[in-house]
């Protein structure tokens, strides 16, 4: 049977359907190319952002804590992953557990499969319902495809609905027109041992199309007794993306890709006895495509509506759980303008996954079938109260799912303004968690203790839990003191609701063994509080200063109902973040860069505190090449960032150094 991989090609060639991307409009509208500004230009831009909002606003109009990671961020940084360069952003919890799994979350509760955060690839939701989390080793993409990121934090469920939580992360990939010409770049490296990269544009008729291709090799972390961790993965895949007008009112976006790979990792799990344990490597073969498309039609100036949808597919194939999931999703969505004070964005979506699952001796499905429909209409009102002073944005999303029901996320936004350096927001929202799969229907055989009889340490799903909320409180503050510093302030308070937590329930016997269970449940109540902050300073018209810092605290059972082992479990996150970052331009030729991050207070797992440094030095060749030498994790050699996971210890993370080399044409 043909893999995802080839089906994917077929269809490619085939260009069937028309399906969508994101609603995002790149900040270089006037063409600038952002990796050749110069530091000063760079902080003087009036950065447009699009999630937030759906639509259009500079980041001063923003009632929202919004940071973008834009491209010139990205190659600079020398980092070599999507899940890596959200360490540039402020109030992001990133933690590499091996060579291929990151725990990725905003505003705490971090893990493999953190269900606060809605990671999206211009626009489309990428993560699994299984475990309501983003496979980030699958979700690597070419960091040369991307214009910008995109992170919100705080929750945005009145606008993209569930899992929209904590946070969004909004991946915004290039424009066609933007990629005119040839890009070949390869970095050589000990943990990247190859990189290779290669994409051709042209221009078409009333448009323009691009096409890549990518081979990743990645090598293998330390295991915790100092060996080698036997979690390398290498990964193939290809995309392309075609951006066409029609005429004058009407853009058509058609893109996708596929990959296919093996992912490796060292595995303990639950064995039958008389072995009970197992220790092995997991040989994962993955595979899967996506396809997508928008069409968006512009009356006049915020004036548009759009219809925009997907296809995707992908199968993971696991020694300890089997998953195959094919998803469709469609959006309608309409800006409208109401006379010189109201601003009106609604639409609908829906969206529908099937999963097909293998039992094994770990893990086992309540339905080893299972297809989920959500539905869901949005409606935001953005109220000018006074002109370039006063702004009041009210809205809410109504979604409806099979298997949890119906549910609303509102949310209203002020905004003031008393001059063009400054502006203060504040904002009330709610917005909800949707259980995974494994919430409601795992039974997964976490130990086995040996004995007259045996005990086995299980979890079960269970189908009566309910979705987890979030009433947030955010406060902001942005101003630009001088031409040459800029400064982001904000502050939130969240009382969480229903957290899905698995609780020890009473011991049964079943057969000649007795099942320890632990139960999916919904806690009574968390809080949350904390205070983020991001500063750039030009220091000199070469140097640019990165000031980030976070602090986060979460009570998760302020009334004491839960057990110590359920509370200590939950507590996942650092309460104290910060980081340095110093990108220096010796002249046109040469320049540097260095991010230095402190991480404090990691309870889960006791991860001690840490430091982090990268640096890299660049050099451009003529006009069309360059070449950096980097290396990775200096100070930190030899550590975990993340505590264990149910079947992986979390590895050491080594210092790494890496060459990239890079040529246009």
């Amino acid at each position: 049977m043909p893999s995802t991989f080839t089906r994917f090609a077929l269809a490619s060639i085939l260009g069937s359907c028309a399906l969508p991307s994101a609603l995002a409009q790149d900040v270089e509208d006037s063409g600038a190319d952002l990796t050749e500004l110069s530091l000063e230009d760079l902080l003087q831009l009036d950065v447009v952002v699009t999630s937030a909002s759906k639509h259009e606003q500079t980041l001063a109009r923003t009632a929202a804590a919004v940071h973008v990671i834009t491209a010139q961020d990205i190659e600079r940084s020398g980092a070599t992953s999507l899940a890596e360069v959200l360490r540039l952003a402020p109030g992001v919890d990133v933690a590499r557990l091996d060579s291929n799994r990151w725990a990725v979350s905003i505003r705490g509760f971090n893990g493999q499969f953190a269900n606060k955060i809605l990671v999206l690839v211009d626009g489309r939701s990428i993560y699994t319902p299984l475990f309501s989390g983003t496979l980030w080793d699958t979700a690597d993409m070419p960091l040369e495809e991307i214009e910008r990121i995109e992170v919100i934090r705080g929750p945005g469920g009145a606008l993209w609905g569930a899992n929209a939580v904590n946070g969004i992360v909004n991946v915004i990939t290039k424009r066609a027109e933007d990629t005119v010409g040839g890009l070949v770049t390869m970095t050589l490296g000990d943990l990247d041992r190859v990189l290779g990269y290669a994409r051709h544009g042209a221009s078409a008729e009333n448009g323009a199309w691009r096409a890549w291709g990518r081979w990743t090799d990645r090598g293998p972390t330390g295991d915790p007794a100092g060996g080698d961790g036997e979690d390398d993965w290498s990964l193939a895949s290809v995309g392309f993306r075609g951006d066409f007008r029609a005429n004058d009112r009407d853009t058509w976006t058609l893109q996708g890709g596929g990959y296919a790979g093996r992912v490796d990792g060292a595995l303990t799990a639950a064995a039958p006895p008389p072995q009970y344990v197992s220790t092995a490597t997991d040989h994962a073969d993955v595979d899967g495509a996506t396809l997508q498309s928008r069409w968006q039609r512009t009356f006049g100036e915020g004036d548009a509506l759009a219809i925009q949808g997907y296809v995707d597919h992908y199968r993971r194939d696991h020694s300890f759980f089997v998953e195959e999931r094919s998803t469709l999703g469609l959006e309608f969505e309409r800006h409208l303008p109401l006379g010189a004070s109201h601003a009106v964005t609604w639409g609908a979506s829906t969206r529908a996954s099937h999963s097909d699952t293998e039992d094994t001796f770990v893990v086992a499905w309540r339905d080893n079938q299972r297809t989920d429909v959500l539905f869901g209409a949005f409606l935001q009102d953005e109220v000018t109260l006074v002109p370039d002073r006063w702004s009041l944005t009210l809205g809410t999303k109504a979604e409806h799912e099979d298997s949890t029901g119906s549910n609303l996320q509102p949310s209203a936004r002020l905004l003031f303004s008393p001059s063009e350096r400054q502006s203060w927001w504040c904002s009330v929202s709610r917005a909800v968690a949707t259980p995974s799969q494994a919430a409601q229907d795992v039974e997964l055989v976490q130990a086995i203790v040996p004995g007259m009889p045996n005990q086995y340490v299980t979890i079960f799903g269970d189908r009566d839990v309910e979705p987890e909320t979030v009433d947030a409180i955010e406060l902001g503050w942005r101003v630009r003191p001088t031409e040459r510093l800029e400064c982001d302030f904000a502050v939130h308070f969240d009382r969480y609701h229903d957290l899905i937590l698995f609780e020890p329930g009473a011991p049964y016997v079943s057969g000649t063994d007795v099942i320890v269970p632990l139960v999916s449940t919904n806690a009574p109540e968390a809080e949350g509080f904390g205070v983020e902050a991001h500063i750039d300073w030009i220091a000199s018209d070469d140097t640019l200063l990165t000031l980030t810092w976070t602090s986060q605290e979460i009570d998760i059972d302020p009334d004491g109902a839960l057990s110590p082992v359920v509370e200590d479990d939950e507590i996942t996150h650092p309460e104290t973040q910060w980081s340095l970052r110093v990108q220096h331009d010796f002249d046109e030729l040469w320049r540097c860069d260095a991010l230095l991050w402190r991480v404090e207070d990691v309870e889960l797992g006791a991860v001690p505190d840490y430091w982090r440094l990268d640096a890299n030095v660049h050099r451009k060749l003529g006009r069309h090449g360059s070449v950096t030498l980097g290396v990775q994790n200096v100070l930190h050699d030899g550590e975990p960032e993340f505590g264990d996971g149910y079947f992986n210890a979390s590895n050491e993370m080594r210092s790494a150094f890496y060459v990239r080399t890079t040529w246009s044409f």
